[in-house]
């Protein structure tokens, strides 16, 4: 079966590609991967690109070559300036069992703000069977508004957690 574009997200700094496969780093490249952008209705092809596997996996511990399904298209132009921007993987590229994709891939993403970091802080003090309630943030705000933050205590004996599941609000706390 031939491996596909599962899913592709622009944010500011680039876009992220999850493949259906793992497919081949090698082929991954500047040469495979583009970004489009549009604007004033003039086409330009992004040339400051750095290309990261994000999930590669080692074939096993005696096999080092390595595959990866999740790739991040880094650059350091501001996507959210253009106005359209467009993801294309070229039909090249091959999944781990040298297959390569029935079309070339092309697609207009919205670009979507990102949470960079979950702050709180680092250190209190919670006397033992009491309760406190703990401020937590996600940063920058307008990428955290409305989704939901999930916490879980590391060890239920000696911390439990009420609100596991807590939607953020527009300060992003």
């Amino acid at each position: 079966i031939n491996p596909e574009v599962k899913s592709a997200r622009a944010y500011e700094d680039g876009v992220e590609i999850e493949f259906s496969k793992y497919m081949k780093p090698e082929l991954l490249t500047s040469e495979n991967l583009y970004l489009k952008l549009i604007n004033d209705g003039s086409e330009e092809f992004l040339q400051d690109i750095t290309i990261e596997p994000l999930n590669a996996e080692e074939v096993s511990e005696d096999n080092s070559i390595t595959y990866t399904s999740k790739v991040a298209i880094k650059t350091a132009y501001d996507l959210g300036l253009a106005d359209e921007v467009y993801v294309i993987v070229d039909k090249k590229v091959e999944s781990y069992a040298g297959i390569t994709m029935s079309d070339t891939y092309q697609q207009k993403l919205d670009v979507e703000k990102k949470v960079r970091s979950i702050v709180v802080d680092s250190l209190m003090n919670i006397a033992y069977e009491e309760s406190r309630q703990i401020s937590i943030g996600a940063l920058p705000s307008e990428a955290s508004k409305g989704k939901t933050l999930v916490i879980k205590s590391a060890s239920s004996l000696i911390a439990s957690v009420e609100a596991e599941g807590s939607t953020v609000n527009e300060k992003g706390e």
